[in-house]
């Protein structure tokens, strides 16, 4: 299927890999595909914070292990980001 206004072929749009980041005290990961989509995981001293946004539509979870804290994150918004083609 074209797009009758620019003439691109979505099926041949190239996808970026998402950039990873590190901050004073959490980490996570921006898309180079959409404008404000990111995980991270932040800590706060006792525990930690998970917050996914993809097109600025988020959420935030608090949980006790940063593992489970960044499973959530990512998952969240990959699933979230993938009618639109991916994270």
């Amino acid at each position: 299927m074209m797009n009758k206004l620019f003439r691109i072929n979505p099926r041949s749009r190239q996808y970026y890999k998402p950039t990873p980041f590190v901050e004073e005290q959490g980490y996570g990961e921006t898309s180079n595909n959409h404008l404000n989509t990111y995980w991270r995981v932040d800590n706060d001293g006792h525990m930690w914070l998970a917050e996914s946004c993809v097109r600025g539509v988020g959420d935030r979870r608090v949980f006790k292990v940063c593992s489970e804290a960044e499973k959530w994150a990512r998952e969240y918004a990959y699933s979230r980001a993938k009618p639109w083609g991916g994270f």
